[in-house]
């Protein structure tokens, strides 16, 4: 699969994601963020299918889905990837620390998006970046 592929795969599971997190959130009283049965209920099933194709995936697709991810959402410029790679690496040292730093993006639709928007932008192929 592609990284494009993935990408758009991961968006799609994550917008169930966050929907549901919405639809959770709008049932609560106005200015309530924290959700202490979340703990509890344990993982609906879109976050088990985000989990698991996720890790299903390679470490390096991982890691630069997650590189995607903060340059979407502001935190790294779309410039010098393997450097940024690298640094992924050493920040989480196994796939299942990074794909949980994903799952806790309620926006991570919208992080991903604007990170491939920006590639776009940038003339950068999503599924070159890993070559």
């Amino acid at each position: 699969m592609k990284l494009a592929e993935v990408i758009a795969t991961v968006i799609e599971l994550s917008d169930v994601v966050k929907q549901e997190v919405e639809a959770r959130q709008a049932e609560k009283p106005l200015g309530t963020f924290y959700d202490p049965l979340r703990a509890c209920r344990g993982p609906t099933e879109a976050e088990n299918k985000l989990r698991d194709f996720l890790t299903s995936q390679s470490v390096a697709t991982v890691y630069t889905v997650v590189l995607v991810m903060y340059a979407g959402r502001g935190d790294w410029p779309i410039t010098d990837f393997l450097e940024q790679y690298e640094e992924m690496k050493a920040t989480f040292d196994n796939v299942p620390r990074a794909v949980g730093q994903m799952m806790e993006k309620v926006p991570l639709p919208d992080y991903l998006r604007e990170g491939v928007r920006l590639l776009v932008e940038q003339g950068i192929d999503v599924d070159k970046l890993m070559e």
